[in-house]
């Protein structure tokens, strides 16, 4: 059920559709819970280049990080940003697996395969894994 409800989210939201072959990972970080922790996890994913199979879903988080941090998270990473506030299936509002809210989703051929939670203690060494951009 949760492999349909992101894929169903990514489409009505976006038009985007998940990638029918190889792996593609998302990072999931919506703007409940813990916003200096969603913060956090952001400037870290500007930080590095990562791998054209890496997305970063979020809602509303990008408009508090500065200028520059906006510029490099959107030279590092492929984005969607959900700005839409009112209606129902919206990333702050769909029920994902993820315990703290926050999550890597790893699919494979079109489909959803693992989603795995990170929180302010964890997502360094979880968002490490992912894949980095070759030189």
């Amino acid at each position: 059920m949760p492999n349909q409800l992101f894929a169903t989210y990514l489409h009505d939201t976006f038009s985007h559709t998940i990638p029918s072959s190889g792996e593609h990972w998302y990072v999931v970080i919506p703007a409940v819970g813990c916003l200096g922790c969603a913060h956090a996890e952001l400037r870290y994913l500007a930080g590095t280049a990562w791998a054209p199979t890496v997305t970063v879903v979020t809602s509303g988080l990008l408009r508090d990080l500065s200028k520059a941090e906006q510029t490099s998270l959107a030279r590092h990473v492929q984005l969607l940003a959900d700005t839409f506030r009112v209606a129902d299936n919206t990333l702050d509002r769909i029920s994902l697996p993820f315990h703290s809210l926050t999550g890597l989703v790893r699919t494979r051929d079109g489909q959803a395969v693992e989603f795995l939670p990170f929180d302010k203690d964890t997502y360094q060494h979880v968002l490490a894994t992912l894949p980095k951009r070759r030189p």
